[in-house]
């Protein structure tokens, strides 16, 4: 990627969080932590083995992101959402996308950060992005979201 592409992206990025592709980042660097309007975190990339609520080894880097920035604002809470496509029976769907939001939301309280900061729902395939049939509407339909928002003690 050359230097104007990189500063390009990060400008779009900036401007338009919506637009930052998790995908997509500098030579030898992560992508971006954007926190969007509604708290939405992008620019992670947390994967679980398939069939499986075993994390990746690759999704450490993007927790250890996700740890610091709860633990530099202890004012922060976290929502987890675990989706899945709609492949298989939803029973199952649904039993699997929970146990992946409690591991994802054990492997932060490992990183310290208090279990009750953190909500976790498994939604199965209950909201899909795309009721389409192809393989890549179920690859958008696979996914962790993560959203912040702030804890006000009455």
């Amino acid at each position: 990627m050359t230097r104007r592409a990189a500063l390009s992206f990060l400008f779009l990025a900036f401007a338009f969080p919506a637009l930052a592709r998790a995908d997509v980042a500098l030579p030898g660097k992560e992508p971006a932590l954007v926190i969007g309007k509604d708290g939405t975190l992008s620019g992670l990339a947390i994967m679980f083995d398939t069939g499986k609520t075993t994390l990746k080894p690759t999704s450490a880097s993007s927790l250890d992101r996700v740890a610091k920035l709860l633990k530099e604002d202890p004012k922060l809470v976290l929502d987890i959402g675990v989706h899945t496509d709609a492949r298989g029976v939803d029973e199952w769907n649904l039993k699997l996308s929970q146990g992946r939001a409690d591991e994802l939301k054990q492997a932060l309280v490992s990183r310290g950060i208090a279990e009750k900061r953190i909500a976790a729902v498994g939604y199965g395939e209950t909201k899909p992005l795309s009721k389409e049939a192809t393989p890549a509407a179920f690859a958008m339909n696979r996914r962790v979201e993560l959203r912040v928002g702030v804890h006000f003690a009455f």
